[in-house]
């Protein structure tokens, strides 16, 4: 089977088409609280990354009222993430994400709330604050695909205590209050 079209993400913005701003890798860094969204195993395309993160930004109530129309508090990020196809795929197992792409997520959104633009470490309590600003909205698949980022963001983190330049508390304890689910009432 092959990979036709590759992960990407982006970010629900309702001043947009569609109300999503697609966003790149390497470019983009969480400034300000941040809803990761990783949807089912049929989340394969924009759209579908777009309509997991209106589930969550319906769910945890970030709407608010702008004259005669609702729309998303501006100091909350809502990303999605899509993770492409495999054609000829069976029907309700469209997407396979490879661990390259497991890496480059961890290194535009997670690893940066732990180190500096220089690879460096960031002071313990910083980074602690940095990771209270990220919570996860899953659905099925994303919750494996979370794993694997737990495991990646370890590996990476573990890389940089060898060299001596950071103290890492376990990454479960940074991630794991963070974690909602879908069918979870928050």
């Amino acid at each position: 089977m092959k990979k036709s079209v590759s992960l990407s993400f982006g970010k629900r913005d309702l001043t947009k088409p569609n109300h999503w701003q697609r966003l790149f890798f390497n470019k983009f860094k969480i400034t300000k609280p941040t809803v990761i969204c990783l949807g089912g195993n049929t989340t394969k395309d924009e759209s579908d990354a777009n309509a997991i993160c209106k589930m969550a930004e319906n769910l945890i109530g970030l709407k608010q009222q702008i004259g005669d129309e609702m729309a998303t508090y501006n100091d909350v990020d809502i990303i999605g993430v899509a993770y492409g196809h495999i054609e000829d795929a069976p029907k309700y197992s469209t997407t396979a994400v490879t661990m390259k792409e497991i890496g480059d997520l961890v290194d535009t959104l997670l690893l940066p709330l732990a180190t500096n633009s220089r690879g460096k470490r960031l002071g313990l309590e910083k980074a602690k604050q940095n990771f209270g600003n990220v919570n996860f909205f899953l659905h099925c698949y994303g919750a494996r695909i979370l794993n694997e980022m737990n495991f990646d963001l370890i590996r990476k983190m573990s890389s940089i205590l060898a060299t001596g330049q950071i103290y890492v508390p376990p990454c479960s304890t940074l991630l794991s209050c963070h974690v909602y689910r879908q069918n979870t009432i928050l």
